[in-house]
């Protein structure tokens, strides 16, 4: 209520008093020491792939429908525009915040999206930091696709605490053929959650994770035996994956 009474006692309009305390929580935020430890992803997917990582102070924020309403509108926003996506944080904060059907009314349509988190966190009450942008291109004649694992039980449809991006391409496979393996091996990369692409890879002295993989790309070439199987002849010419979380 002080702040309110402060707001209208400088502005002396009303519009101008919400104006100026939304100034005022921005430079709160912008000084703000606290360290945003928490985070939460979630998976955008247009042609192509990007997994996005927002944080925030605590778990409590993280819960919130708002922060992950704004955070799976951000990945569906750098999802749609590939070159901003693929050339990480820095050019993500710069893009200016795109409206959609799924944009919360807080999260300022046309701002630079550095802005409009500020923003964001002076409404929530804590500072809310873009970590981590990983962008997945699709292949030529292939397809991306993704799996978030939820968080928490009643998270919000597509934000999670792990996710992964497949690209499978492969010349005589139907784009749903290849959707569906896609989507299939995403999930098996969430679960296994690996470090390396190939036992190639693997540094001198990890033979135990060596085993693993070897277990894992056995794993991996029966999920896409039965799913080749009569919809999906020929070789996959191209797997990759990222994973964060």
């Amino acid at each position: 209520m002080g702040a309110c009474r402060e707001a209208l006692k400088e502005s002396g309009e009303l519009e101008e008093a919400v104006e100026w305390l939304k100034k005022r929580g921005v430079r709160s935020m912008e000084k703000r020491a606290a360290e945003s430890m928490e985070a939460l992803l979630s998976l955008g997917l247009d042609k192509n792939g990007v997994i996005v990582e927002l944080r925030a102070e605590t778990d409590f924020v993280t819960r919130n429908e708002l922060f992950q309403q704004t955070l799976r509108h951000l990945a569906k926003m750098l999802a749609a525009e590939p070159e901003t996506a693929d050339a990480g944080i820095e050019a993500a904060l710069a893009m200016r915040v795109a409206d959609g059907p799924e944009r919360p009314s807080q999260l300022r349509e046309g701002a630079p999206l550095s802005e409009a988190l500020l923003e964001l966190g002076s409404v929530l009450g804590e500072k809310l930091v873009l970590a981590n942008v990983h962008f997945l291109k699709a292949p030529a004649e292939g397809v991306v696709a993704g799996y978030v694992h939820p968080k928490f039980a009643d998270s919000l449809s597509g934000t999670g605490r792990m996710a992964g991006l497949v690209s499978v391409s492969g010349g005589r496979c139907d784009s749903g053929a290849l959707h569906r393996i896609a989507s299939r091996l995403a999930r098996h990369v969430v679960a296994a959650q690996p470090r390396f692409l190939h036992v190639g890879s693997v540094p001198a002295g990890g033979s135990s994770i060596r085993l693993f993989l070897s277990c894992l790309a056995a794993s991996v070439s029966c999920c896409w035996s039965e799913l080749c199987l009569g919809s999906c002849p020929g070789a996959i010419a191209n797997l990759q994956f990222t994973t964060t979380g």
